[in-house]
């Protein structure tokens, strides 16, 4: 009878591509979209906060979405939906707790979890673009149930490619 061996014993290379195949089913697994809720208005005027993410591409979240906002991380897809529809897409930069205030928010303490963003398609620091994706296709696809949350993570794999198959089909796939 043959000793048992473990998997790197019997060959390197076997070993290295399990563990390659194990690093991309982790990757695929983390796959999430972050989908923040600007509100019903998409320009800034009124909105402060999204005069401070048009501006500098930074955004905040009250306190109460402190769970949600933990589950974001450098490098998901972010989708900013605003007045019915999905309007603009980016990336997460980098993500903050922290109580100082923002001057021009208001409440200027009342946003604690701060994400930094990179988003592709603003071609002005007075509005949002046009609907990419309109509420109705969310809706009918599950993703997006409600459009008073101010932020979803979307982790499930089904909403994920469903979420990406709406991004292919109005041509938003670019991440």
């Amino acid at each position: 009878k043959l000793p048992e061996k473990s998997l790197f014993e019997v060959s390197p290379t076997v070993s290295l591509i399990q563990s390659e195949h194990d690093n991309l089913v982790e990757k695929q697994a983390r796959k999430r979209y972050v989908i923040v809720n600007i509100g019903k208005t998409h320009t800034t005027r009124g909105n402060s906060n999204l005069k401070t993410l048009l501006e500098s591409d930074l955004w905040g979240i009250k306190n109460r979405y402190r769970k949600q906002w933990g589950k974001i991380a450098r490098g998901d897809t972010v989708l900013i939906y605003a007045d019915r529809g999905v309007r603009a897409i980016g990336k997460i930069i980098d993500k903050e707790y922290t109580n100082e205030p923002m001057p021009n928010w208001y409440p200027p303490d009342g946003y604690p979890c701060r994400i930094k963003t990179k988003l592709e398609n603003i071609t002005s620091n007075k509005n949002l673009p046009r609907i990419s994706i309109p509420l109705f296709e969310l809706e009918a696809n599950h993703i997006f149930k409600t459009a008073r949350q101010s932020i979803e993570v979307v982790e499930d794999t089904e909403k994920v490619k469903k979420i990406e198959e709406l991004l292919r089909k109005h041509k938003l796939f670019r991440f």
